[in-house]
C-alpha cells in the first residue's frame, strides 16, 4: 500500500507486531494519579500488565495521553527476537512459553499538561514526545517507554530501504506517516499507510458467521 506514494518527505516508522494501546494519566490537586491503558476497543488493559502503572505513575508529567504499542522481545538460543502479538497476549494472562518482556514503543502524544495536541501537527507532536520520552530513566521502568524507531524518507527508494530494514530486524514491516496532519480522533487515519509481507495461502473454506459488528452489516457474513 505505499507504491502509489507521491508527496515526500513522509516519516517511515517501524511497525510492531503488539497491542495498541492509548495510556492515560490525570493527577489531580491533591497529587492523586489515576491511570488507564485503553484498547481500540476501550478495554482498560492497566489492571492486566504488571508494572504498567507503575511507569505511568513515574512518567515526568501530570496529565498525558499517549499513543503507542504494547510489545515485547523474547530470548531465544539464537539471540533476542521481536516477539508476536500473539505471544504478547499470552504473556499479559499468563500462558506459559518463553518469558516475553514487555516494552511500550509511543509513537503518537495526544495531551500534555493541560495542551490538547491533536490538532498540531504530527512533526510537532513528534517534537513533544520526544521531550517526554527521552528520560533515561524511563528505560529501567517495569515497563519501558521509548520513542517508536522510524526515519524521514525523501523518496520511493527510502520507503523501501527502511521496509526491509525493518524487516531483518524481525518487525512486521512500516508505517508511513505524513508530517502535517493532525490527530484523527476515533476513526482510522486513511494517510497511514501501512506495509507489510504479502503471504498468499490456498484455503478450504468450512463454515461462516454472520457480521455483528454494524448495522449495516446485518445478513452479511463477518468472518469465514
Amino acid at each position: 500500500v505505499t507504491d502509489d506514494l507521491t508527496q515526500f518527505p513522509v516519516w517511515v516508522e517501524r511497525k510492531y507486531d503488539g497491542i495498541r494501546l492509548l495510556l492515560h494519566k490525570s493527577t489531580d490537586a491533591w497529587g492523586g494519579v489515576l491511570c488507564g491503558a485503553y484498547s481500540r476497543t476501550r478495554s482498560d488493559f492497566i489492571e492486566q500488565i504488571p508494572g504498567l502503572e507503575r511507569t505511568l505513575q513515574l512518567l515526568p508529567s501530570s496529565q498525558v495521553i499517549l499513543d503507542g504499542e504494547l510489545y515485547g522481545t523474547i530470548l531465544t538460543e539464537d539471540g533476542l527476537r521481536p516477539a508476536t502479538v500473539y505471544e504478547v497476549f499470552s504473556s499479559i494472562q499468563g500462558g506459559a512459553g518463553r518469558p516475553v518482556q514487555l516494552k511500550y514503543a509511543a509513537f503518537d502524544l495526544l495531551y500534555l499538561n493541560g495542551l490538547d495536541l491533536t490538532g498540531k501537527s504530527l512533526r510537532d507532536r513528534r517534537q513533544f514526545l520526544a521531550q517526554l520520552v527521552s528520560a533515561p530513566h524511563l528505560q529501567t521502568l517495569p515497563i519501558p517507554i521509548a520513542l517508536a524507531q522510524g526515519q524521514m524518507a525523501q523518496n520511493k527508494e527510502d520507503v523501501n530501504r527502511y521496509y526491509h530494514h525493518f524487516r531483518a530486524q524481525g518487525y512486521e514491516g512500516i508505517v508511513v506517516k505524513t508530517l502535517d496532519d493532525a490527530y484523527l480522533m476515533d476513526q482510522r487515519d486513511p494517510n497511514w499507510r501501512k506495509r507489510k509481507p504479502e503471504i498468499t495461502l490456498d484455503l478450504v473454506l468450512l463454515g461462516a458467521v454472520y457480521s455483528v459488528t454494524t448495522q449495516a452489516q446485518k445478513g452479511m457474513f463477518g468472518s469465514y
